[in-house]
């Protein structure tokens, strides 16, 4: 990480094992954030780790998540918000991740993301609580 790189997926997936099993015994579940970024990291942690209960998709669409991107970058110093890049992320964004999606099929839970934070936490919480797991 340190070099820009990413961690290999059987590290993720190690330090995701150990936790999960570390907490399980007090635990009503686990929310894995940014993960998996492609279908067979999906495959590879529903057999060396768990199942997923559900996979919580924020939806928003390219417009209003262009514009957020450019907001941010107004203060964020980030060299990678600006409309090339932002354009090329989203691209990226959506080929790695109909798959994922194909793959959760029914267990996939959008929650449209275009509201306000409030409205964003209420929708999610009713997923949540509405889960059987």
């Amino acid at each position: 990480m340190k070099k820009g790189q990413l961690v290999p997926n059987d590290e993720v997936l190690a330090l995701l094992k150990e936790a999960i099993q570390k907490h399980l015994p007090k635990s009503n579940g686990f929310l894995v954030d940014g993960y998996p970024r492609e279908a067979g990291q999906a495959v590879e942690f529903e057999q060396q780790v768990c199942k997923c209960s559900f996979l919580l998709f924020f939806d928003v669409p390219d417009d209003i998540m262009k514009a957020r991107l450019l907001e941010r970058g107004k203060t964020s110093g980030r060299a990678d918000d600006n409309e090339e890049t932002i354009a090329k992320r989203l691209d990226t964004f959506h080929k790695h991740t109909q798959p994922i999606l194909d793959h959760y099929g029914d267990k996939v839970k959008k929650i449209p993301a275009t509201g306000t934070v409030d409205e964003i936490f209420t929708e999610v919480c009713a997923v949540i609580d509405a889960c059987k797991c």
